[in-house]
């Protein structure tokens, strides 16, 4: 089966954030540490700062941990900013024709640039959510399968394939 693809700015980015949250270790602890730890570690660094200013009236050393404070939340809140910026860059390599069959997937880029031939056992384990199977080929890449081109049938046939590759998902 052939499918167009292409992928939105918001279907990229919660393919990011799921990449992110099943991949490796290290980048699941950086993607947690981004969304929750930066932003409780701005909070504390805000209170100990008004501690100081208030307590102890250093004002300077206050004002410097205020700024560490700010640095935190913006650090956090500018994520999808960069997220943008880095989906801005690869867009047109996006966009393709994807060819699914029980050997493996195809994937052939409008520009030209590139494709890419994988057997289903080559990716490391796949992921269904309920708009896209995310499969991932290692802990620094994956493709996206929108679910929104296929029907029901041809779904559970890519199911089955995934499955019976002895992949994790």
């Amino acid at each position: 089966m052939q499918i167009d693809v292409d992928m939105s700015f918001e279907q990229y980015f919660e393919a990011c954030q799921l990449f992110c949250n099943k991949t490796s270790g290290w980048r699941r602890l950086n993607y947690w540490m981004l969304i929750y730890g930066f932003p409780v570690l701005g909070a504390i660094s805000a209170l100990l700062a008004a501690q100081m200013a208030i307590v102890q009236h250093a004002f300077m050393s206050a004002s410097v941990q205020l700024l560490f404070s700010v640095f935190l939340f913006w650090y956090r809140f500018r994520y999808p900013t960069r997220v943008r910026k880095i989906y801005d860059q690869q867009a047109k390599d996006l966009v393709g024709v994807m060819t699914l069959t029980p050997q493996g997937l195809r994937f052939e880029r409008t520009n030209g640039t590139a494709n890419a031939d994988y057997k289903w056992a080559a990716f490391d384990r796949w992921i269904d959510k309920p708009g896209m199977f995310m499969v991932l080929t290692g802990p620094v890449m994956f493709y996206r399968i929108p679910k929104d081109k296929l029907t029901s049938v041809e779904q559970d046939e890519v199911r089955g394939w995934l499955s019976s590759s002895k992949l994790l998902s």
